[in-house]
């Protein structure tokens, strides 16, 4: 069932850790800001994917409604914008702290292919009892819809 046994505790802790990940990335936002004439794209790029993490995440209903893998997206948007803080402390020299925001961006990619590859096992229908031909190949399976002669 997964880390929490109650489904209301794992939904807050899921969406506890989407709010986070949107706070952090605002907040390397602002700190990279000091330097916006150096980086322009990268510090608007920061602010508007962490306010899309924050959004999403409030209004993650109507999204899960309009878009069918938004759970999906957003782990993958969570991965990219961590591997891209990643990248920004390595380049700091803070090691131990590029290397928490690794795993953390690789979970996220673990998370969103699990999740796309349990969307794509609920969508093909099991095979009924009735569809599934015997194993015996001898055996012939005559079909109720044929006529007789």
């Amino acid at each position: 069932m997964g880390l929490f046994k109650n489904k209301k505790r794992a939904a807050v802790a899921e969406k506890l850790s989407h709010y986070l990940t949107g706070f952090i990335v605002i907040l390397k936002g602002i700190d990279k800001a000091e330097h916006f004439k150096e980086h322009p794209f990268i510090v608007i790029l920061l602010f508007i994917l962490g306010a899309f993490i924050i959004v999403a995440t409030y209004f993650h209903h109507f999204f899960e409604r309009k878009v069918k893998e938004f759970k999906t997206l957003i782990h993958i948007t969570e991965a990219v914008v961590l591997l891209l803080v990643t990248y920004y402390y390595f380049e700091e020299g803070k090691t131990a702290l590029s290397f928490a925001f690794l795993v953390a961006a690789i979970a996220n990619f673990i998370a969103a292919f699990v999740l796309y590859k349990k969307k794509l096992r609920a969508a093909i229908p099991e095979p009924a009892d009735e569809d599934v031909l015997p194993h015996n190949d001898s055996a012939v399976q005559v079909s109720d819809t044929t006529e007789a002669s």
